[in-house]
């Protein structure tokens, strides 16, 4: 199967929960474990100006927050 996964990026080792947002390590850590492989990723919806710090409804973001953009396979 292909599971695909768009999410507002945290910073690593940050309280990301209270922000709704997860690292990039921290997803695929948690999908890999699941038995999938990652097989790609897309910097398509990348946003340099958001520094991670306030969520993603925040207005000052515009509700254009920097997201992951990844693609797993399970063989």
């Amino acid at each position: 199967g292909i599971l695909g996964v768009i999410d507002h990026e945290g910073t690593p080792g940050a309280d990301n929960g209270t922000l709704h947002r997860i690292s990039y390590d921290e997803t695929v850590k948690a999908v890999l474990a699941s038995g999938f492989v990652l097989a790609a990723s897309s910097e398509i919806l990348d946003n340099e100006a958001d520094d991670h710090t306030v969520g993603p409804f925040d207005p000052s973001l515009g509700r254009n927050t920097d997201r992951l953009v990844l693609k797993f396979m399970k063989l």
